[in-house]
């Protein structure tokens, strides 16, 4: 636990603000180092940013089961995992689980039941906990701390800076409109499903006989051209029709693709797995991804489609890269075009997603037309999960609901509550993502699609009642018209 408080010096004539450790009373290092650089702020100020730090430390204990500080420090102060929690990090703050001492599969967690001035008050607090994290960067990912080159500092502070510059434009934009739901700010930042399949048209490689000109990778070179649409190919695909995360992508070797043992009537399954790089490698990546639990670690289904394209990509693309001697051999599956062919770095993924995202302003200007949708996120890893794990749970919770009605049907029995099939789903979406058991946020899909579903029966209701009037009204007119018939007679 951690308490924020005021603290005199022996004179009794100055004082601070410090967030000091329970357990051990004394003060958490980073944040104490971090309002020693402040010491110009108000008592005010200092307090309430003490106390946003605070709840960030208290929801990373709960979350990882160690403190911030200890993650700093171990992971020589890798911002990426933190900067992608903030998102959580303000669900969680909604949700009222900083005001009560609750694990988090206990936790109830509805975003959409926090008042606005409440969303609003959260989002200044998880403002607060990023000008932290920009302190980190500034003081921390330097040559005093890292084990890079000058140039790989900057690219790693100016990457951490763009994430966290992301983020924060959305919280203005939700402190700007009081969060009045207009869709400029969703807390799923997923894409509609008719853009995901623009998205698949655009990426599909060209071949000699089949050209797609709307494909964004170009190369002079005919050859590593198709190495190229290929892998971003297979890449794109990974993470809008698997839901990987994007560090899970980057730790692929060539062999996470396998095929299952054959059954007795010779069918076989096609597997990727997911899990961290062989201990013996030393990733030469600035950032290293790493498997964020250990839930994590899963094997997930491939189509025939994906395993063929995969192996293919591996056996006649990848290979002869590795064919020059000069060239240093290694596993990882995505690597770059570029010799020595080193494993795909996130800034790499960062851009083809940016490239991606200018080919569809281009091809398909409408869905960044905000006359006509709401404001869709800017493509990323982050949004292709999203956009899958909400299609899956429509698709599943639709499955699950036909099996429920046939089964009650046939037994006589009672038909499952629609909250019991969503716990199930749920439940199935959580093994096949990734997520821990304590993690909420399988069950915000499901908030969000009993949403929809009765915004949906609403539009039906007023629709039907639409067609009601026009029917009363018909015959009111004709009614008057055979009257006027009768008074002429």
């Amino acid at each position: 636990m951690y308490s924020v408080s005021k603290v005199y010096s022996e004179d009794q004539r100055q004082s601070t603000w410090v967030l000091s450790d329970t357990d051990t009373c004394m003060p958490v290092l980073h944040p104490t180092l971090y309002m020693l650089s402040k010491s110009g702020n108000a008592q005010s100020t200092r307090e309430s940013d003490l106390r946003a730090i605070s709840f960030f430390y208290t929801f990373w204990e709960r979350k990882f089961g160690h403190s911030f500080c200890y993650y700093l420090i171990t992971n020589k102060y890798d911002l990426s995992e933190p900067i992608s929690e903030l998102e959580t990090f303000f669900d969680w703050l909604c949700s009222k689980q900083h005001l009560d001492d609750i694990p988090f599969d206990e936790a109830v967690h509805y975003l959409n039941t926090a008042t606005t001035k409440f969303k609003q008050t959260n989002a200044k607090r998880v403002r607060v906990v990023a000008r932290f994290f920009k302190h980190l960067i500034s003081h921390y990912i330097t040559l005093k701390y890292q084990d890079l080159s000058v140039k790989e500092c900057s690219k790693m502070r100016q990457n951490y800076r763009d994430e966290l510059a992301e983020y924060e434009k959305e919280l203005k934009l939700l402190l700007k409109q009081g969060g009045k739901g207009t869709g400029t700010y969703s807390v799923y930042k997923s894409i509609p499903d008719l853009m995901r399949r623009a998205i698949i048209v655009i990426s599909t490689p060209s071949t000699p006989s089949r050209p797609n000109n709307r494909n964004p990778f170009k190369h002079k070179n005919e050859w590593m051209q198709q190495f190229i649409q290929l892998r971003n190919d297979l890449m794109i695909r990974l993470y809008f029709n698997y839901g990987l995360r994007r560090g899970e992508l980057l730790l692929l070797d060539i062999n996470s693709v396998k095929m299952s043992a054959p059954t007795p009537a010779g069918e076989v399954k096609y597997l990727l797995a997911v899990t961290n790089l062989d201990d013996d490698y030393i990733d030469p990546r600035a950032y290293e991804p790493s498997i964020k639990t250990i839930y994590s670690h899963r094997v997930i289904s491939l189509t025939q489609r994906d395993y063929k394209h995969l192996k293919g990509f591996i056996n006649q693309y990848r290979s002869k890269l590795f064919n020059d001697n000069n060239v240093e051999q290694h596993e990882v599956l995505f690597t770059s075009s570029q010799s020595p062919y080193k494993p795909i770095s996130v800034s790499r993924v960062k851009d083809i997603f940016k490239i991606l995202d200018e080919a569809i302003t281009k091809h398909y200007p409408d869905f960044r037309n905000t006359a006509i949708y709401e404001s869709i996120p800017p493509l990323t890893p982050v949004v292709a999960r999203h956009t899958w794990a909400y299609e899956l749970l429509k698709y599943n919770y639709a499955k699950e609901y036909e099996i429920s009605i046939k089964i009650a049907a046939h037994t006589g029995g009672e038909f499952i509550a629609d909250k019991q099939i969503m716990e199930n789903v749920v439940d199935s979406l959580k093994n096949l993502g990734g997520w821990s058991d304590y993690s909420n946020m399988p069950r915000n899909y499901g908030k969000r699609f009993f949403a929809e579903q009765a915004n949906q029966k609403n539009i039906h209701r007023v629709n039907e009642d639409a067609k009601k009037v026009k029917d009363e009204l018909e015959s009111i007119i004709e009614t008057e018209k055979t009257e006027d018939i009768f008074d002429a007679f």
